[in-house]
């Protein structure tokens, strides 16, 4: 059974797409060892950069990177129960998606988001996500570094369990295994009211 959101359409919820929308990190190891026939599983990545996780060079990575933003970003598994929370959210919160991924592609990008019928209000591509700090109200991520810079913000972040990010620590940053986890956090009386001001 879904959680009950409470409707609140001016309030803007920051979604990343890889590995929260997206199951990136599936593809980029099957390019690496597509490439370089090195095999890995996800576990092994325990750093946000692959070279420092496997035996490729920060060149061979942008290889990789360069073939996924090119055409592999659009053979992405979606993660699970994904397309129904954006869906869910929508109806109550501005959803905009926010991606490091560079605009070049914004096209492919936006093909993938129509192929898995992902809801959202608003894309934005940035290296530098925190700029958006004054008008996200809560971010959903797997980046460990962007978390903190966010809730040093004062911004709450929905942090998405992954290898690499289990050193990030902090009290507004609230960890989650998968989607039903997330909607069951943001569906909480207490954490509506005190990071989403919403009367409960």
């Amino acid at each position: 059974m879904a959680p009950s959101l409470k409707k609140s359409g001016n309030v803007v919820i920051g979604v990343d797409i890889d590995n929260v929308l997206s199951n990136t990190d599936h593809v980029i190891r099957n390019l690496i060892e597509q490439e370089y026939g090195i095999v890995s599983r996800r576990e092994q990545i325990i750093y946000w950069d692959y070279f420092k996780s496997l035996p490729i060079t920060p060149e061979q990575e942008g290889v990789i990177f360069g073939l996924f933003h090119d055409h592999y970003c659009l053979q992405a598994p979606i993660i699970q129960f994904a397309q129904e929370s954006l869906k869910l959210l929508s109806a109550n919160y501005l959803i905009w998606l926010i991606t490091s991924r560079p605009a070049k592609t914004n096209s492919l990008t936006k093909e993938w988001l129509n192929q898995h019928n992902i809801a959202y209000n608003n894309l934005i591509h940035s290296n530098n996500k925190i700029e958006l700090f004054d008008t996200v109200k809560l971010l959903i991520e797997d980046n460990g570094k962007t978390a903190i810079d966010y809730v040093n913000k004062g911004v709450p972040v929905i942090l998405f369990n992954c290898p690499w990010n289990t050193e990030h620590q902090h009290p507004m940053i609230f960890r989650v295994d998968n989607w039903h986890h997330a909607l069951d956090t943001i569906a909480d009386d207490q954490f509506r009211l005190k990071y989403l001001h919403q009367i409960v």
